[in-house]
């Protein structure tokens, strides 16, 4: 379920933080920044079970004959731990970079 949870994270926050960002400026970068480091915890959740070898899976069937299907490996770990890391820190210099006034 944790694969799950990495990817529907940034996208079922994305409105509550759209419209918070609005109404408070400053605090829209606070709350993505929060968001990506919320997904870098549930990437770090996955990693003991990764580093023992195992390959966490997470699947759904979509349409006859085809699922939906997430696995975390070695090599998906670090890039999860590359993306959502490196994500949180844009977003956060993003905020303190453009102008209150550009949106």
């Amino acid at each position: 379920m944790i694969p799950f949870a990495l990817l529907a994270l940034p996208f079922a926050s994305a409105p509550g933080v759209a419209v918070l960002a609005r109404r408070w400026p400053r605090s829209g970068p606070w709350l993505a920044g929060a968001v990506m480091l919320a997904c870098l915890g549930l990437v770090a959740a996955m990693a003991p079970a990764v580093f023992a070898g195992d390959v966490v899976r997470w699947g759904r069937p979509w349409i006859p004959g085809v699922d939906f299907a997430l696995r975390i490996d070695g090599l998906a770990l670090t890039f999860g731990f590359i993306v959502c890391g490196i994500g949180s820190l844009v977003v956060l210099y993003a905020g303190y970079y453009l102008a209150p006034a550009d949106p």
